[in-house]
């Protein structure tokens, strides 16, 4: 699948909402597709990177609910579990989206690690995000 080299919009032909229909419509073919042995195998945690993608574009255009941001903002919690919470990801599937360990993003959310750029740069792109939106907030001490 190729993308569009300019941004036609949100609606109308061609727009955003024609192209995320067509990558819907692109995993449910690649999902009635699979075989039964990867099935067999143990691919329930699998996530298909076409539709970490649509999951993470159709989320981001409305940002993260205030209820949420709060868990950032005043519970301290680390953005990353809570985007990954938000697009409704476990740690391993989306370790194996972004190709990352899932014992590294565990002690990325818990504080236990900063976190390189590169695994800031791969869990962003696969959850649609910008590496900003997962970096916790500056202290102000």
């Amino acid at each position: 699948m190729t993308m569009k080299a300019e941004f036609t919009g949100l609606t109308g032909p061609g727009g955003l909402a024609d192209e995320l229909e067509a990558l819907a419509a692109r995993v449910r073919e690649m999902d009635a597709g699979k075989d039964k042995d990867s099935a067999a195998a143990g691919a329930s945690d699998a996530v298909d990177p076409a539709l970490a993608a649509l999951i993470a574009a159709a989320d981001y255009a409305d940002g993260l609910p205030a209820a949420e941001a709060n868990r950032i903002l005043r519970a301290g919690e680390h953005p990353l579990r809570v985007w990954r919470e938000h697009r409704g990801l476990t740690m391993t599937a989306l370790g194996k989206a972004a190709g990352v360990p899932q014992s590294y993003i565990s002690e990325v959310e818990a504080g236990k690690k900063t976190g390189s750029v590169d695994f800031y740069r791969r869990t962003a792109a696969a959850l649609g995000l910008l590496v900003d939106d997962l970096l916790p907030p500056v202290s102000e001490d």
